[in-house]
């Protein structure tokens, strides 16, 4: 293990691509009354290789079935590898995914004179690279990795917005990723006439997403455009009708009231002027 990761400290998490846990006091002694547990985490779409090498606790006790100490190698509510007692020969086990925990359990007294538990772990598959600037990663499994560019970016080197990215023996991709998409109106303005002629062969085969037709749903035009309107021209229209009415019976009105004051022959006396003749 010379010059090698070792984790020696409990609830720990790891991220290193390669290394070894072991709990503190190996080889001499191992902690009880503990829960000593290490995370392990990789890339997105690797998994993890976990051997161990080296376990050294209490078995199962004279009567009992069950182990006192143990060492679990888990990955969510899978358990992967449950070793007690002393091991005989190494122990592999690989994860579906990502993420295991490894977990060395004593109980009873503080210390335990055994050496306690030995574990290397080692990241399988390409880990997933950073995304280029201006550029996004679109999926990521075991085998490929799928990038592409923005609206109206290219790679530099291929000018085509996506790249297809095929992970080799788990140890590395089949070709490189920029670390940046480059704007299409710079290189229009700005490369050779080589490029520009590349580009818009590009452009003419497959042309940007805010250029593409927008094909309406004609279903959702009627309910969402054309029923509001009917519905507010008839509704103005009621309201229209309503006026005209309320206006033609306050014109009849007016009519019926004019007739019964000057058309029937009574003759009105100003009370405000009394008639000289009465004084």
């Amino acid at each position: 293990m010379a010059g090698e990761a070792v984790t020696r400290y409990c609830s720990e998490v790891v991220t290193a691509p390669h290394g070894y846990l072991t709990n503190p006091g190996y080889p001499h002694y191992y902690p009880g009354q503990v829960n000593c547990s290490w995370h392990v985490r990789a890339h997105p779409g690797q998994h993890l290789r976990v051997t161990v090498h080296d376990l050294d606790v209490r078995g199962i006790r004279q009567g009992g079935d069950v182990c006192t100490d143990f060492l679990r190698v888990s990955e969510g509510r899978r358990v992967l590898s449950l070793e007690c007692g002393a091991l005989q020969e190494s122990r592999v086990v690989t994860s579906r995914g990502p993420e295991v925990t490894v977990t060395l359990w004593g109980q009873g007294q503080a210390l335990l004179p055994h050496r306690g538990a030995l574990v290397e772990f080692t990241a399988v598959g390409c880990p997933t690279p950073p995304p280029p600037r201006d550029g996004y990663l679109v999926f990521r499994n075991e085998t490929h990795a799928f990038f592409s560019c923005c609206v109206n970016f290219v790679f530099g080197d291929t000018l085509v917005k996506e790249r297809l990215l095929r992970c080799v023996d788990g140890r590395g991709w089949s070709v490189s990723l920029p670390r940046q998409c480059i704007d299409v109106r710079l290189l229009m303005e700005y490369a050779n006439s080589t490029v520009r002629r590349e580009l818009e062969r590009e452009l003419v085969t497959a042309p940007p997403a805010d250029t593409r037709p927008v094909h309406v749903r004609t279903d959702n035009l009627f309910v969402d455009t054309i029923l509001p309107i009917l519905i507010l021209v008839g509704l103005m229209l009621g309201n229209c009708v309503i006026v005209a009415v309320i206006l033609k019976y306050r014109r009849r009105d007016r009519d019926r009231a004019r007739e019964g004051t000057g058309g029937g022959g009574r003759e009105l006396v100003d009370l405000s002027d009394p008639d000289p003749r009465t004084v």
